[in-house]
C-alpha cells in the first residue's frame, strides 16, 4: 500500500537526520534505487493476510470485514512506526539496526527505560507523533476505509491466481534465482548508508525468523565435518604450552578481577600510544608495574556476552547470548567454581541490577559465596540512572574484601562508563574527544576510582599476595573508531599486575594478539595447574601464537592474526566487511579460519 511505502521513507528520513551526518545526492539516489525492491517485498509480505482474508470474505456477507481490514492496517502501521522510532534511537548505541536481540533486553523493561536519555525519549516521541499523524491523515484523505467497504466480490475468482502470483513475485524481489536478501540493498562502502537503505520492518522480522531457526540448527556451514574436526584439533584441543618463564611467586594468591564497563583501547594512552589524549592516567601508571597486553580483543559487544567470556572463557555468539539459557550455563566452567576446589572464597559485586542481561543467572549458578548488587548497598549512596556510582561501589568492594577469607577470588563490575555516563560532580576535563567527550570524561572518573581503590588496597594485609586483572566487558564507540563490525572497535586494554608477579614480568608489554577468551583459562591454569575445561583459551603467557583471536558482532565474525592483519566477515550477507590493510596478510586463510571459528563455536553452543 502507498501509505506503508511512504511510511518506510519517513522512517529513513528520520534515520538519516539523527544518525547520518552528511548524505550526498548520489547516495540519496542510490538509496531510492536500491530500497525499492525490499520495500515492495515488505509490502507484499504484509498484503498476504489481507489477500487471504479477502478470499474468506467472499463466503459471507458479514458486515464486519471492513473493520477487520481497518484494524489490520492500523496494527501494522503502528508496528512500523514503533520499529522505525526505536531503530533510530538504538542505532546511536548499537551501531546496528534493530534486530531480535531487543527481546533479551525487553525482559527487563525498567533497565531499558533507565538506559534511555531524555534526548532519546524526545526523539522517539517526535518520530511516533509525526508518523502517526501521517498515517491517520493519509488514511482519511485516501479514503482507505471506503475502499475496504467498496471491495466487490465480482471478478475475485479469476483474479485470485494473478494476484497471488504478483504477491509471491514481489516477496521474492523479482525473477532471480535467490530470493530477496538484505545484502541486495547494499551499494555503498559506508555501512550507515546501507543501513538506511535496508527496510527496518523487513530486517527486523527476518532477524527474528533466523534467531528462532538457529536455536536448533547451525546456520554456519562452511566446512565439512572432517575439515571442522581438523580445525578444532589444531586450535582448541591441544594441551596448553607452559610459559617460557614463571609468572607467579606464590602458589595460591588472591585474585581480583576489575571488569570495566565499555572501555575502548583507543581511550587508554598506554595501549593507543597517545598519552596526551588518554582518559586513563591511573591505568597508564599501573601498566608500568604489570603485564600489559596491547592487542587484546573483546569477544562480543555487550555486557552479558563480555562478563560471561571473562569468567568462563566461552565466546560471544552472533545471535543473543548463552547467558540467557540456564541449562547451557550449568555446563560452562567458571573461575569461581574452579578456584573453590582450591579453598577459595568468592565475591561478585555490581553497583547495578544483576537482573539486567540475565547476569544473575550466571553469578548465582557459578558458586559465588558473596553476591552484592545495588539493592544490597546503603541507601545513602547517591544513585545514577543505572545504579551506584563507581566510587561508592569500590568503597563497598574494599569493605567486602576486608571480610573475605584468604585466599579469595573477587570481581567487581563497574558501571559509571555505561550510557548515561552519569557520576558525581561531573566535570568536562577532557575536550579532545569531540562528540565522545561525555564518555571520555566518564572513563576519567572511573579511572580515578580505580586509583583510589589501589591506594586503599595497598594498606591491606592481603594486597601483597594478590593478583589483579583489569579487563573490560567490551569496547565502545570512540573518536578513532565507531564501526562495531571492525577489529579496532573490539580492541580493549588488558592488564595483569600485583606483587605476586615475577619481578622480570613487571612493566612488560606483550604485543601478540590475544582474546578476552584467554583470561579465565590462564588465571585458572596459573593457580590450579590445569585449565582443561576451558577449551576456548590459549595461555596468555605462552609463546604459542593464538590462532583464533576472533570476535563476533550481530550476525558476523572477525579475526586478528597480527596488528595489521584484521578481517571482518558479514555472515548474514556472505560478504567481507573489512579486509587486511597490507598485502602480506593471507586474506583467504584468515577468512577460512573465521568461518571455521564461527561454525565450530555455534556448533558447540548447540551441543551444550
Amino acid at each position: 500500500m502507498l501509505i506503508w511505502l511512504l511510511l518506510f521513507w519517513i522512517g529513513r528520513f528520520f534515520f538519516m537526520f539523527f544518525n547520518v551526518q552528511t548524505v550526498s545526492w548520489a547516495a540519496i539516489i542510490g538509496i531510492a534505487r536500491n530500497a525499492f525492491r525490499i520495500d515492495v517485498s515488505t509490502i507484499c509480505y504484509l498484503l498476504l493476510l489481507p489477500f487471504l482474508l479477502s478470499l474468506f470474505r467472499q463466503l459471507t456477507d458479514w458486515n464486519g470485514w471492513a473493520l477487520v481490514f481497518k484494524f489490520f492496517f492500523y496494527i501494522i502501521s503502528t508496528v512500523i512506526v514503533l520499529l522505525s522510532a526505536v531503530d533510530v534511537c538504538l542505532y546511536q548505541e548499537w551501531g546496528a539496526k534493530i534486530n531480535s536481540r531487543i527481546f533479551l533486553y525487553l525482559q527487563h523493561p525498567s533497565e531499558v527505560l533507565n538506559s534511555a536519555s531524555i534526548k532519546h525519549y524526545l526523539i522517539f516521541g517526535f518520530i511516533v507523533i509525526v508518523s502517526s499523524y501521517f498515517v491517520h491523515y493519509t488514511y482519511k484523505r485516501l479514503s482507505v476505509e471506503h475502499t475496504f467497504r467498496g471491495m466487490s466480490k465480482k471478478g475475485i475468482v479469476w483474479m485470485t491466481p494473478f494476484i497471488a502470483a504478483l504477491l509471491l513475485l514481489g516477496i521474492r524481489g523479482g525473477w532471480q534465482q535467490i530470493p530477496m536478501q538484505e545484502s541486495d540493498c547494499y551499494f555503498s562502502k559506508e555501512q550507515k548508508i546501507n543501513d538506511v537503505t535496508v527496510n527496518t520492518f523487513w530486517n527486523f522480522n527476518a532477524s527474528v525468523v533466523r534467531s528462532i531457526a538457529n536455536k536448533t540448527s547451525n546456520p554456519y556451514r562452511y566446512l565439512t565435518a572432517e575439515e571442522l574436526e581438523r580445525y578444532a584439533e589444531s586450535n582448541f584441543k591441544r594441551s596448553s604450552e607452559q610459559p617460557i618463564t614463571e609468572v607467579l611467586k606464590a602458589d595460591r594468591p588472591n585474585v581480583v578481577f576489575l571488569i570495566l564497563e565499555g572501555w575502548s583501547a583507543d581511550m587508554v594512552g598506554c595501549v593507543s600510544g597517545n598519552i596526551t589524549q588518554s582518559a586513563t592516567p591511573v591505568f597508564d601508571s599501573l601498566s608500568k608495574h604489570g603485564v600489559l597486553f596491547s592487542q587484546c580483543y573483546a569477544s562480543g559487544d555487550r555486557s552479558d556476552q563480555g562478563i560471561t567470556t571473562v569468567l568462563t572463557s566461552f565466546p560471544a555468539l552472533p545471535f543473543g547470548s548463552i547467558i540467557n539459557e540456564t541449562q547451557k550455563i550449568k555446563q560452562l566452567p567458571c573461575v569461581s567454581s574452579s578456584l573453590k576446589g582450591k579453598g577459595y572464597q568468592s565475591l561478585f559485586l555490581f553497583g547495578g541490577d544483576l537482573s539486567y542481561g540475565n547476569l544473575k543467572a550466571l553469578i548465582y549458578q557459578k558458586e559465588f559465596d558473596v553476591i552484592v548488587e545495588e539493592k544490597d548497598m546503603d541507601s545513602k549512596f547517591y544513585r545514577g540512572r543505572l545504579g551506584v556510582h563507581d566510587e561508592n561501589s569500590f568503597a563497598v568492594f574494599s569493605q567486602q574484601l576486608k571480610q573475605m577469607k584468604v585466599p579469595f577470588f573477587a570481581s567487581i563490575f563497574t558501571q559509571s562508563t555505561h550510557f548515561h555516563y552519569d557520576y558525581p560532580n561531573q566535570r568536562n576535563t577532557i575536550t579532545w574527544a569531540g562528540e565522545h567527550n561525555v564518555y571520555a570524561n566518564s572513563m576519567l572518573y572511573s579511572d580515578s576510582c580505580i586509583g583510589d581503590f589501589f591506594q586503599k588496597a595497598k594498606k591491606e594485609n592481603w594486597y601483597s599476595n594478590t593478583l589483579f586483572v583489569l579487563v573490560p566487558d567490551h569496547s565502545h564507540h570512540s573518536p578513532q573508531n565507531s564501526n562495531p563490525k571492525t577489529a579496532d572497535y573490539h580492541h580493549i586494554p588488558l592488564l595483569i599486575l600485583g606483587d605476586v608477579l615475577n619481578d622480570s614480568l613487571r612493566g612488560t608489554v606483550i604485543n601478540k594478539p590475544v582474546s578476552q577468551c584467554d583470561v579465565a583459562g590462564t588465571i585458572v591454569r596459573l593457580i590450579t595447574g590445569d585449565a582443561t575445561p576451558y577449551e576456548w583459551y590459549v595461555d596468555l603467557f605462552s609463546s604459542t601464537p593464538n590462532q583464533h583471536v576472533c570476535f563476533v558482532y550481530t550476525e558476523g565474525v572477525g579475526i586478528v592474526t597480527s596488528k595489521d592483519c584484521k578481517l571482518s566477515f558479514d555472515a548474514k550477507n556472505n560478504r567481507l566487511e573489512t579486509r587486511p590493510t597490507i598485502a602480506e596478510c593471507d586474506t583467504q586463510h584468515m577468512l577460512q579460519s573465521a568461518k571455521a571459528y564461527l561454525q565450530y563455536v555455534y556448533g558447540r553452543y548447540l551441543r551444550y
